[in-house]
């Protein structure tokens, strides 16, 4: 059975001429894009050999071995200029997530990005908001005790005015649903332990974390009103 994660990833791609999975892993999202036509063709790509011949394996298996490409690579190095309409990047932390963008901006330009970063999710709104990316959508799935961020963004232009935005979801993009107040009352949550365990360090660092701490517990309250 599918990860919930990867199945609204996998249904946030709308009819794709060719869709690119970076970071495929075992293959589970070109499967799904190719089983629903959401995807004509899908580039699966891997730096792990042997990630990518349990891919290539279940490729075969289904005799999709002309609808799903696998190629070994870092990042987008395996990919071709304006080669895919649609770019996934999911299930790696934020900063490698915008790593792999910065060394491949070239080859996003005219693509939808969908993204699932696992933590640092604010590096990755940072970087679009600076490389001409608008976020058109923004969903949290919680799966197994734990809250997945999911950015969708398509090129275009936007300015984050609200600096908690970076950290829980474009405002204008995001939907405040029960699981994004639960989402940020876990992290109000994160934030008092912070303080709790700060509060009886003597030092000016401590007190000046307690106060910066205070405020982030204000402005996520804040998204809650």
């Amino acid at each position: 059975m599918i990860a919930k994660r990867l199945e609204v990833i996998s249904e946030l791609v709308a009819h794709s001429r060719c869709t690119a999975d970076i970071g495929t892993d075992h293959g589970i999202v070109p499967l799904k894009l190719i089983d629903s036509h959401r995807a004509d063709k899908v580039i699966a790509t891997d730096v792990s050999a042997p990630s990518l011949n349990k891919t290539q394996k279940k490729v075969a298996i289904n005799h999709l071995g002309s609808k799903i490409i696998t190629r070994l690579g870092n990042g987008l190095d395996p990919i071709n200029k304006n080669e895919c309409d649609t770019i996934i990047i999911a299930g790696m932390g934020g900063l490698l997530i915008k790593d792999i963008l910065n060394r491949g901006v070239n080859k996003i330009k005219n693509a939808t990005l969908i993204l699932q970063p696992m933590n640092n999710a604010h590096f990755v709104r940072m970087f679009l908001e600076f490389s001409d990316y608008k976020i058109t959508k923004e969903m949290i799935v919680f799966e197994n005790n734990h809250y997945y961020q999911i950015i969708v963004a398509e090129p275009g232009n936007m300015k984050i005015d609200d600096p908690i935005d970076y950290w829980v979801g474009c405002k204008s993009a995001r939907k405040s649903d029960a699981v994004f107040e639960n989402f940020i009352k876990s992290l109000i949550s994160k934030q008092k332990e912070i303080i709790h365990y700060t509060k009886n360090q003597p030092t000016a660092n401590a007190r000046r974390k307690i106060i910066q701490t205070k405020n982030i517990i204000c402005m996520l309250e804040e998204t809650l009103k």
